[in-house]
C-alpha cells in the first residue's frame, strides 16, 4: 500500500511537471507567433509608406543659370525619368552615365534625392575653355573635354582667348560628345588643367602639352616653359613652379623645370 502510494505521488509530480512544460512551451510559441505578426505588419507597413511617400512629383536643375521646371522634367524625360515612378525605383549610376551622353550642354550631371518626393540634377555646364588641332581642323573643348563646335581655323577659339592644347592619341573628337584618346592623355589634360585652376595659374597659362604623358608642359606668363614631367603629384609641382617664379625678375625668361621626381630641386634656364 506505502508503496503504492509513493508511486502515485511520484507519477502526480511528473505530470505536474509536464504540465507545466508544456504551458511554458505553449507561451513561448505563442509569443513568437505574435511577434511574427507583429513584424510582418510592420514590414507591410514600412512598404506601404515607402510605396506611397517616396513617389516622384517634380523635378529641379541646379548648377549654373536659372532652369525652369519645364526645363528640367523635359532633362528627365530624356534619361527616362518622369513623375510618378519610385525614387528608388531606378539606377542612379546608369542614369548619371545616360546623362553624360543624352544631355551634351553638360559637362557633368549629379542626380540627388530631395526626399519625400524630388529628384535634382546638379550640372556643370559646357562652356568654352581650350582648343585644339586636329588636322585642317580646330576644335573648341570645355574643361570637361566636350566637344563644342568645329572649325577651319583657329580665329573663333583665339578671339574668346581659350588655351590652347596639344594632345596626342585621340581616337574621337566629335560635336556634342567627349574628345577621347588611347593613350589616357585625356585624363591627363583633365587633371593638368584642373590643378592650374585650383592654384590659380591658369589665366596666365598657355600651350599646354600633354602630347607626351612622361614630359608635360605648359607656357606661363608668356616668359616661362614650365616642365613637369609625367602626371604624378602634378599638385606639388605646380606649387614648387609658383615658389620658384616668385622669386624671379619681372624681366626674367626662360624654362623652370620641376620634373625632378624627389622634388628636391627645381631648375631655372634663362633665354639668351
Amino acid at each position: 500500500m506505502d508503496g503504492n502510494r509513493v508511486n502515485s505521488k511520484r507519477s502526480t509530480g511528473m505530470d505536474v511537471s509536464t504540465a507545466k512544460r508544456r504551458v511554458v512551451k505553449k507561451k513561448a510559441k505563442n509569443k513568437f507567433f505574435a511577434f511574427l505578426v507583429v513584424l510582418i505588419l510592420m514590414v507591410l507597413t514600412a512598404w506601404l509608406l515607402f510605396d506611397k511617400i517616396f513617389v516622384i512629383k517634380s523635378f529641379k536643375i541646379s548648377g549654373g543659370i536659372e532652369y525652369t521646371e519645364e526645363q528640367a522634367v523635359a532633362m528627365a524625360e530624356k534619361i527616362g525619368l518622369k513623375s510618378g515612378m519610385h525614387m528608388f525605383g531606378f539606377d542612379k549610376n546608369e542614369a548619371q552615365q545616360l546623362a553624360k551622353y543624352a544631355l551634351s550642354e553638360f559637362d557633368s550631371v549629379k542626380i540627388e534625392y530631395d526626399i519625400p518626393d524630388k529628384i535634382v540634377f546638379k550640372v556643370v555646364e559646357s562652356e568654352p575653355a581650350m582648343y585644339i588641332s586636329q588636322g585642317d581642323y580646330t576644335f573648341i573643348l570645355s574643361e570637361g573635354l566636350r566637344v563644342m563646335s568645329m572649325s577651319d581655323s583657329s580665329e573663333q577659339a583665339e578671339n574668346l582667348e581659350l588655351k590652347h592644347v596639344y594632345i596626342s592619341g585621340v581616337t574621337s573628337c566629335v560635336a556634342g560628345e567627349f574628345l577621347s584618346t588611347d593613350n589616357n592623355s585625356d585624363t591627363i589634360l583633365k587633371e593638368l588643367y584642373a590643378v592650374l585652376k585650383e592654384e590659380e595659374v591658369l589665366a596666365e597659362a598657355d600651350e599646354i602639352d600633354v602630347t607626351n604623358r612622361f614630359a608635360l608642359t605648359f607656357k606661363y606668363k608668356d616668359r616661362y616653359d614650365v616642365k613637369l614631367g609625367d602626371s604624378e603629384n602634378l599638385t606639388v609641382k605646380v606649387r614648387f613652379m609658383k615658389s620658384i617664379e616668385e622669386k624671379l625678375k619681372d624681366t626674367d625668361k626662360g624654362s623652370i623645370d620641376v620634373s625632378d621626381e624627389n622634388y628636391r630641386e627645381g631648375i631655372f634656364k634663362a633665354y639668351n
